[in-house]
């Protein structure tokens, strides 16, 4: 059963990754990321179902767009299995289980998967066009924030106790 849910884990966490790496490109150029559907980067075709699945696609067309034959920036399938061992990576750490699953344990995988999902997008849209998005960072400070909230009030930690997670709010900051 642990390995099932491994494979899920990383499963969301490639799904993740493949969102990452639209944002990346998509919100400097000021795009939509939610409405507009995803295309090829160089001939603008839409893209349709199986040319979307994270990993596997990627893998099955050789590294090509399916419509244009050009080759797609292995940044792309990078990112997707580096954010899914990073998610099968941040649920361990986690120390949960199957049987041991609650609503604080999926909040807590939650936040962390923001947290990563806000330092992907700085350094990628940094890396890529030298330049920091600051509603990025003002998004991952204000999560920062309420988690350290909901750490205090729900889970009746102790400031001490929550050392770790004001270090990650102020490297965010």
């Amino acid at each position: 059963m642990g390995a099932i849910l491994y494979l899920y884990i990383f499963l969301i966490g490639i799904t993740f990754g493949s969102f990452f790496t639209l944002a990346v490109y998509r919100i400097p150029l000021g795009k939509d990321i939610t409405h507009t559907r995803s295309f090829c980067p160089n001939c603008n075709h839409k893209l349709g179902f199986w040319d979307m699945i994270p990993l596997f696609s990627y893998i099955f067309l050789g590294g090509k767009c399916r419509y244009c034959r050009k080759k797609i920036s292995n940044s792309y399938f990078i990112i997707e299995f580096l954010m899914g061992l990073t998610s099968v990576g941040l649920y361990m750490s986690l120390h949960a289980t199957w049987e041991t699953m609650s609503i604080l344990t999926l909040v807590e995988y939650l936040y962390l998967m923001i947290f990563v999902t806000t330092l992907v997008l700085i350094a990628g849209i940094d890396k890529n066009n030298k330049k920091i998005c600051k509603p990025i960072i003002f998004f991952g400070c204000l999560v920062g924030f309420v988690h350290i909230i909901y750490l205090y009030i729900i889970k009746n930690v102790t400031i001490i106790s929550i050392y770790k997670y004001v270090i990650y709010f102020v490297i965010v900051c």
